[in-house]
Order: structure tokens, then C-alpha cells, then sequence
């Protein structure tokens, strides 16, 4: 019974660390914030298509705001999405080689283009992505311990739906307007 406690907490101390180190090898996207609170923290689906027409919104209030509120993605791959986990091991892949953006792009740009058998590869391509690496980081245990980490997450903080967004701890879900989302960040500036 003593050992089986210590593998536990021993097993556990090591899942710990390899979500630390998933999160500190993401170069494109900050720290993740010690609560839901910080900045804007999207939690997406790359195969929803409110997600795809989100997209555009968020990427320009990014710009707008740049230097003065954090934006964070977080990866929520729903169950009815059958590639949903693909694209986003896909995401993570490009990020390891500081492409994380432009990957998420792609992905929601062509997202009518999936079919049956996406092929991301060819999207890593265009990238200039080094394919043996992004292959290695798509199927590596810690891009897999990041994507179950920020569900759990999201999970924890009622995310059940996606695009979910949080502004500064408060929630936001649906697809929501530039309009609704800029009077949104501008109220959490001024608190």
C-alpha cells in the first residue's frame, strides 16, 4: 500500500513537471495566467466554425492591443470534432518552431478544406516548418500533456462550449462581434 502511494505521488510530481515544460517550450503564446482573470484567453476549437469566424476579430483586437492586454489561446478540441485534436497537436507542433500563429491561420482559413483525412503536413509545408521535427512534435507526449492540460483547464473553469473567451475573469461564449469584444476589453482596461 506504501508504494503504490509513492508511485502515485511520484507519477504525479511527473506529469507536474512535463505540463511546465510543454507550457515553457510554447514560444508564441505568454505563460499561462494563474487564473482566467488575465488578459484575454480564448479557449478554441480549430474545427468550430464560430471559432474560424472569431478568428479574424480576435487576431485584429491582438494588434489594437498589443503592448496593453495579453492574449492567450487555449486549446479545447471538442468531442464531436473528429480532427479537432489533430489540428491542434498541429498548432503545437508549429509553435516549437515559432509559427504557432500562422499555423492557427492556416487551420482556420481552409478549415472547409479538412475532408475526411486532413493533411497539416502540407500546411507545415507552406510554413517551411522543418517536417521531421513537426512530425516528432505532433506526436510527442508533451504536445498531447498541453492539449489535455488546457482542456482540463478550461473544464475546470466551466468551459464547455467553444470559442469561449475570458477578459480579465469574465466569460464570453459564442461568436461574439468586434464591437462586443473591444467594449468588453475596454471596461477591463479601465478597472
Amino acid at each position: 500500500m506504501r508504494s503504490n502511494l509513492k508511485f502515485a505521488l511520484g507519477l504525479s510530481l511527473v506529469v507536474a513537471i512535463g505540463i511546465a515544460i510543454a507550457y515553457s517550450l510554447r514560444p508564441d503564446t505568454p505563460a499561462p495566467p494563474a487564473t482566467a482573470g488575465d488578459g484575454v484567453v480564448v479557449y478554441l476549437d480549430f474545427q468550430c466554425p464560430a471559432c474560424a469566424q472569431t478568428h479574424p476579430v480576435i487576431e485584429r483586437l491582438e494588434q489594437e492591443y498589443h503592448g496593453r492586454i495579453e492574449f492567450a489561446s487555449r486549446h479545447f478540441p471538442l468531442p464531436g470534432h473528429r480532427h479537432a485534436e489533430a489540428a491542434a497537436r498541429a498548432a503545437e507542433a508549429a509553435a516549437q518552431q515559432g509559427k504557432y500563429k500562422e499555423m492557427a491561420a492556416l487551420l482556420f482559413q481552409r478549415q472547409a478544406e479538412w475532408g475526411e483525412n486532413p493533411d497539416f503536413t502540407r500546411y507545415a509545408a507552406s510554413l517551411g516548418l522543418d517536417l521531421r521535427r513537426y512530425e516528432a512534435d505532433v506526436a510527442s507526449a508533451s504536445t498531447k500533456a498541453k492539449i489535455a492540460a488546457d482542456k482540463e483547464r478550461g473544464t475546470a473553469l466551466g468551459v464547455r462550449g467553444t470559442p469561449t473567451i475570458f477578459i480579465n475573469g469574465d466569460r464570453f461564449t459564442g461568436q461574439l462581434t468586434y464591437a462586443e469584444l473591444k467594449s468588453a476589453i475596454e471596461r477591463a482596461l479601465k478597472k
